[in-house]
């Protein structure tokens, strides 16, 4: 009788003494999960204020003039700009915010007098924001003093100074935002490659997380501060009749330019420290290794080993 026909997957099958050669490969265990961050500038945010935290921003003149002037553009969107008390309040409001930008131009000032930080196209945006915003504050001012009587309205200087202030206010701003820009492209090309880096596994698990939240609260801050400047402008050509826009929407768009800066100045309050991570293993799949540690990630904030 023939013998049977011996395959080619017979063969590799079998070796001469009848061993079996198939490799049994393991079952390909997924990458450790990075333990989460909780991203704390967006809860911020995203969250009432606490009264510690409201406390805090009034304690600044900036912050007593933000909210101010929320409650002032509160009060024109309900009139409406027509004539009557609440257009009498916000107006009233508008002045009651100018003795705490008494000390603005010597502030928006103190940049150039330290030296700018940037080089060329940044370093000439930032002269450009602080004799700007300086115009606008001082200009501003003098338009007060002729309000109260206490300077003569029909000087030259006068007759210009509320454009001179609504123009610099306009161009500091806009600068401010358009410096800001850089920045926030250098933030998100870490991110990218932060990405890339913990794809072919050259960052921890625990590292990429710290890294990671640290970059993007990092890019909210800017981000609120290109907001700001952007708003800002908008606002300030609309006051000067360079855009159309309805009273009621300027009164809008006001509030939430207050809002914004209101924010921008609890970014300044410290942030609460990140949550821990979770113990080894704990937020990891089953069969997961344990992530690896870093030598910098191996030493808590006493120096003690992890």
């Amino acid at each position: 009788m023939a013998s049977p026909t011996t395959t080619a997957a017979d063969t590799n099958a079998n070796d001469g003494a009848g061993n079996s050669n198939n490799h049994v490969h393991p079952e390909k265990v997924p990458p450790p999960r990075a333990p989460s961050r909780e991203n704390r500038i967006l809860k911020r945010v995203m969250s009432i204020p606490s009264i510690d935290e409201m406390g805090q921003v009034f304690s600044k003149a900036d912050g007593k003039d933000r909210v101010v002037g929320l409650l002032q553009y509160i009060a024109l969107f309900a009139s409406g700009g027509r004539p009557g008390p609440l257009t009498s309040i916000g107006l009233g409001l508008n002045d009651a915010r100018r003795p705490f930008r008494l000390y603005k131009p010597i502030e928006s000032m103190l940049p150039i007098l330290k030296g700018p930080k940037g080089k060329g196209v940044l370093k000439a945006l930032e002269y450009v924001k602080a004799f700007s915003m300086a115009a606008y504050v001082s200009c501003d001012h003098l338009v007060w003093a002729g309000q109260v009587g206490a300077l003569s309205q029909d000087t030259t200087v006068m007759k210009y100074a509320r454009r001179i202030s609504f123009g610099g206010w306009a161009l500091g701003s806009s600068a401010m935002a358009v410096a800001k820009l850089p920045e926030l492209t250098d933030i998100l090309r870490q991110l990218h490659q932060l990405g890339k880096d913990a794809e072919i596994g050259t960052v921890s698990a625990v590292g990429y997380a710290d890294r990671k939240v640290a970059l993007e609260e990092k890019a909210l801050r800017v981000i609120l501060d290109v907001v700001s400047g952007s708003t800002q402008a908008i606002v300030a050509l609309a006051l000067l009749g360079a855009i159309p826009l309805e009273k009621r929407k300027l009164s809008l768009l006001g509030m939430f330019m207050s809002l914004v800066g209101i924010y921008q100045i609890l970014m300044q309050i410290p942030l609460p420290e990140l949550n821990p991570p979770p113990s080894n293993g704990s937020n990891l799949p089953p069969g997961a290794p344990t992530p690896s540690i870093s030598v910098d990630e191996r030493h808590d904030k006493g120096g003690k080993t992890v």
